[in-house]
């Protein structure tokens, strides 16, 4: 099986956001203490995020709130979701209380259904990408509502050269760009650049900075830059909780710059638990009305 590229993940990363635009027991939060950070090989922090990812069969959030904002827009949602590890995501989404959509996600296929309208929407995955960004991936999906990135962070440095440091009392892990795009760039000889744009691998331009928790190993921010599309992708996990034994995020941010689109996103969780509900049932109501592809687009 092939390994799949960075610019796959980075375009999931984005298509999270459009999603959530398209379906527009309680812990206390852990402060993490401050103490000395000593340095760290790159590969040994690595290896401690995998071993310390977090532990579940189960996880939900009763409480839910989403904030988007893009360009001159802002939009914001409250709901709940579920997920059962590597099967299903169900997502309930209100406005002001009143019911707006429910949909449910799994590794194949996306339903929707749209309360408002009295329609429904379900398709297999592999047929919807004229509407969601390229490679949208429920893995990712799951693996950002749980701050769980120790597989994709593996999977970005494959083949990277690596640097670590500490910044702001956090092991900070960044990929470097091959040497001929750094010479290319440093020389500011614009010929060889635009050569380089057309003919180069687009991971080639890409890089990736990751700060992580020196005592838990957690990922407390990402980001993805890439020079030859002119992209920015910036990720945050704040204020953890510890649900069951494991670590995971109450609040997620993330932000996409281009030089023409710019989209923000915040989610906020609340009274989450881990293998409490085990009911993934999801229904369509009678007589709600089929959408097809063009209604979506």
């Amino acid at each position: 099986m092939n390994r799949p590229t960075v610019c796959k993940y980075t375009r999931c990363i984005l298509g999270i956001v459009s999603l959530l635009a398209i379906l527009s027991s309680c812990s206390t939060t852990r402060r993490l203490p401050v103490y000395e950070v000593k340095p760290m090989a790159p590969t040994r922090i690595i290896r401690n995020v995998q071993q310390d990812r977090p532990v579940y069969k189960n996880y939900e959030s009763k409480k839910v709130t989403v904030e988007i904002e893009t360009q001159d827009k802002q939009n914001s949602f409250s709901g709940q979701f579920k997920m059962k590890r590597d099967q299903c995501i169900i997502l309930t989404l209100r406005k002001i209380s009143v019911p707006l959509a429910r949909g449910k996600i799994t590794p194949d296929s996306v339903m929707l259904i749209n309360y408002f309208d009295k329609s429904y929407y379900s398709e297999e995955l592999g047929k919807l990408k004229n509407i969601l960004p390229s490679g949208v991936d429920f893995p990712l999906v799951q693996s950002l509502l749980t701050g769980d990135l120790a597989a994709f962070l593996s999977d970005v440095i494959s083949n990277k050269e690596l640097v670590s440091t500490i910044d702001s009392q956090q092991y900070k892990i960044e990929t470097l760009l091959s040497q001929r795009v750094i010479s290319a760039r440093e020389a500011n000889n614009s010929r060889r650049w635009e050569r380089y744009l057309r003919t180069l691998d687009e991971n080639e331009f890409i890089t990736h900075t990751f700060w992580i928790d020196p005592q838990f190993f957690v990922i407390k921010k990402m980001t993805c830059q890439n020079l030859k599309n002119e992209e920015t992708i910036t990720i945050e996990f704040k204020e953890h909780e510890l649900i069951g034994r494991s670590l995971f995020p109450q609040y997620i941010f993330g932000e996409y710059l281009s030089a023409k689109t710019r989209i923000r996103t915040e989610i906020s969780l609340s009274k989450s638990s881990i293998n409490t509900d085990k009911d993934f049932s999801f229904s369509i109501p009678e007589k709600y009305e089929k959408m097809n592809v063009i209604h979506l687009q």
